[in-house]
């Protein structure tokens, strides 16, 4: 669903939006997915009141010229700051109802009803993964207020309503869970520079480099069982620098210069993850932890064998469509590795995969929070 591009007729008066949306995360990994699939929703829900979206500087002009229909604001500060927190006090439209964000940074001085979404709160349940104390201490202020102010959360999995519960039980009756959708991802024409690269067989990786999501793991069960063949490629997909959690990049490029079958990608446009998707012998998704995890349904989606850890959310999400391992055992994802490799059809597969996917897609995650915005905007 495109993001609506008319101008409305109502007259917009700055000061007094009837919603503000946080869209400063539109660009971010999972997050950005997740918001981007909402908000083409949350907009045409929205077409009769008059909105306010904050955008990061730089992606002013974008956002100004996709919907001319709201009030376009940017911001300039570090999130996770107290500047931002000032800045927000700024920008935010005195007369707002509702203000939505698609995260846990939230304005500590607003006084409409705050509805926001939490992932996971990684940065409290799993701190040997994050690289900064400091930035685990902020993160841990910014749910704390979350879980007192917020008048609704959402949260995309049991797994993760359990984690928020565990640490915040006084938000348990504000919580609601909203499984979101995936990219269903479509075909054009494949890039020449593609061809060659896809010729090979490859097991592939989506995702980034952070540590919790065990790209050290996914490495050593390749390197055990393919790092001697020039017949088998690793393809790593993905943003894999410029996070406050830190990386796994200065390992994965030592790794590198001793084994040219495994590769780093990086970012790619929808229409090579596709190539990349359908040509692979199959998805490893390793993550010690996630909120949710939209790879493997990708794969999935697509045709795609996904071989997953069983940590954290996966077994709820995937069911029986995949294959899963210990996360903290390379040995047992070399075995997968290989027999999915020997056995290209042999890989478990979901009773019905057609309902599983079905569960998850973005009109009915969005719907959930248009219900809340109805409830207050009445």
């Amino acid at each position: 669903m495109p993001l609506c591009s008319e101008k409305s007729d109502i007259p917009i008066n700055v000061e007094s939006c009837d919603v503000t949306i946080d869209a400063r995360w539109h660009n971010t990994s999972g997050v950005g997915t997740y918001f981007m699939g909402i908000l083409p929703y949350l907009l045409d829900y929205l077409s009769n009141c008059s909105v306010c979206i904050l955008v990061p500087a730089k992606d002013f002009d974008y956002f100004s010229s996709k919907i001319p229909q709201c009030v376009i604001k940017a911001m300039n500060s570090e999130i996770l700051s107290f500047s931002e927190q000032y800045e927000l006090a700024q920008r935010i439209p005195r007369r707002s109802k509702i203000f939505y964000t698609p995260v846990f940074t939230l304005p500590f001085l607003f006084h409409g009803k705050i509805i926001c979404t939490i992932h996971d709160v990684l940065q409290i349940s799993r701190p040997r993964y994050v690289s900064s104390w400091i930035y685990a201490a902020f993160a841990y202020v910014y749910y704390f207020i979350c879980s007192l102010k917020a008048y609704r959360i959402f949260t995309v999995s049991k797994y993760s309503i359990s984690e928020i519960v565990k640490f915040f039980p006084w938000s348990k009756g504000r919580l609601r869970l909203s499984y979101p959708g995936f990219k269903q991802l479509s075909s054009a024409s494949l890039r020449n520079n593609f061809q060659n690269l896809l010729s090979c067989k490859y097991f592939l990786y989506v995702g980034n480099a952070k540590p919790h999501k065990n790209l050290i793991t996914l490495v050593k069960a390749f390197i055990n069982e393919f790092g001697d063949s020039a017949s088998i490629n690793l393809f790593l997909v993905g943003k894999f620098a410029g996070f406050k959690s830190g990386t796994d990049v200065s390992y994965l490029s030592e790794i590198l210069q001793d084994y040219p079958n495994i590769r780093i990608l990086g970012s790619v446009t929808d229409n090579d993850l596709f190539h990349l998707y359908k040509n692979a012998v199959g998805l490893v998704f390793p993550s010690f932890y996630e909120g949710f995890g939209m790879p493997p349904l990708e794969a999935l989606y697509l045709g795609t064998p996904v071989i997953a850890s069983n940590s954290s959310p996966m077994p709820e999400i995937l069911g029986d469509a995949v294959m899963y391992f210990n996360p903290s055992d390379p040995l047992e994802l070399s075995r997968l590795m290989r027999y999915l490799l020997d056995n290209r059809d042999a890989h478990s597969k979901a009773s019905s995969l057609e309902v599983l996917l079905s569960r998850y897609n973005w009109e009915s995650c969005a719907s959930q929070i248009i219900d809340e915005f109805s409830m207050i905007l009445s």
